[in-house]
């Protein structure tokens, strides 16, 4: 029971898992994965997900301050030589 999937496997499988059309049990037998690993992959996968839908707006506001403050210390730099 450890075949190796890729990411975008993993979320196809977790996804069928999500549907409720199949069962657990069908699921991992038909993948060759355990219980413990398919919901292992579930929580990874619903954590991504929340991480996904984080508001970024407060970030980008500080990459761009952190910009502005990167290049005056250029433009600063610049001068001194």
């Amino acid at each position: 029971m450890n075949k190796e999937f890729s990411p975008e496997e993993e979320a196809t499988i977790v996804m069928k898992g999500l549907k409720k059309n199949v069962t657990i049990k069908e699921l991992c037998k038909k993948y060759g994965v355990s219980k413990a690993q398919n919901y292992r992959r579930k929580k990874k996968f619903i954590e991504g997900g929340k991480k996904g839908l984080k508001d970024h707006r407060k970030n980008s506001a500080n990459l761009v301050k952190r910009n502005h403050h990167l290049r005056r210390k250029l433009i600063y730099t610049l001068q001194l030589i």
